[in-house]
């Protein structure tokens, strides 16, 4: 149980702290405790609630115990299964009413059972079902990929519980914009034309203006998603920041976003092996991504993959 937890928890932080290593001294802990079948019964899940209580313990002094709380697992998903509802009811995706009646139906069931899985589960299949409709070679089960990705770079640079909410909601809605650009332009196998350049620069700005900013409680990922396209040497954009001038979230959407994208075919290329996708990334390290960004994003893909 919770108890039993908290006090084995904390016999390991104190042992810890009394063992003294060569060369290093004493080390000190932060730990965060999660409860299987009381909390969850997903153990990826389980490892998401008891990191979430980690970080908390790291941000408040480190060195300490920190029990998970229930609803902090469920938050992000309640707010995303919100916006979604909204965005399909208003029309502003490009779907028959009778598929997006049925999306909202099944939304609003997943929110009224409280079961954080299923509604993260259903989240994943309703990003999934939304990008085939402008990219027909989407492949189902990439945001769940996407998001753990990012997920796990995240925690490398110890963000906060605040802010891996905001990586979440933002991986799920950062690409909607794409919903209003014309299938020929996405489409395209031949070189685009200046205009059609800048009709897919827009795109962060038209998802965030004319698609997320009615929505209140997703105004705070608006800035994240609009700079998801800026370069670290500033030839990005659409304001062409540059360095940590570029929220970090967006920066680690970009180069998830950028793996996803050449590791999956094209219609004017083959899909990059991932040898190749990484090869290519670190040849943009210092100039696309931070160099720190793509040691972090290689750490992360051994660490999915081992």
């Amino acid at each position: 149980d919770s108890q039993g937890g908290l006090i084995a928890a904390e016999r390991i932080r104190s042992s810890l702290e009394n063992e003294y290593v060569e060369g290093v001294g004493h080390i000190t802990a932060s730990i965060g405790v999660a409860t299987f079948i009381e909390m969850t019964t997903d153990v990826d899940e389980l490892v998401e609630i008891a990191d979430k209580a980690m970080y908390f313990a790291k941000q408040n002094g480190r060195n300490q115990v920190k029990l998970a709380e229930v609803q902090d697992s469920v938050s992000w998903q309640d707010i995303a299964i919100d916006a979604f509802v909204q965005i399909l009811d208003q029309h502003k995706i490009p779907f028959g009413r009778k598929t997006a009646d049925e999306l909202i139906k099944k939304l609003q069931s997943k929110q009224e059972t409280n079961n954080g899985i299923l509604a993260k589960e259903l989240l994943f299949d309703v990003v999934d079902t939304i990008s085939k409709t402008y990219t027909p070679y989407y492949e189902s089960g990439t945001t769940k990929q996407k998001i753990e990705l990012a997920y796990a770079i995240a925690k490398r640079f110890e963000l906060s519980k605040n802010d891996m909410d905001k990586l979440k909601l933002a991986m799920l809605l950062y690409d909607i914009g794409n919903v209003l650009i014309p299938n020929d332009v996405l489409s395209k196998k031949t070189p685009l034309t200046k205009e059609e350049k800048e009709v897919i620069t827009k795109h962060p700005i038209i998802g965030a203006q004319e698609i997320l900013k009615p929505i209140s409680h997703v105004s705070s990922i608006i800035p994240i998603i609009v700079h998801h396209h800026e370069n670290w040497d500033g030839s990005g954009y659409p304001d062409k920041r540059k360095g940590d001038d570029i929220p970090l979230i967006s920066q680690i959407i970009l180069i998830v976003d950028s793996y996803y994208a050449m590791i999956s075919d094209r219609p004017y290329r083959k899909a990059y092996s991932k040898e190749e996708a990484i090869a290519e990334i670190e040849s943009l390290a210092g100039k696309k991504y931070s160099e720190e960004l793509v040691r972090e994003f290689k750490n992360a893909i051994k660490e999915i993959e081992a």
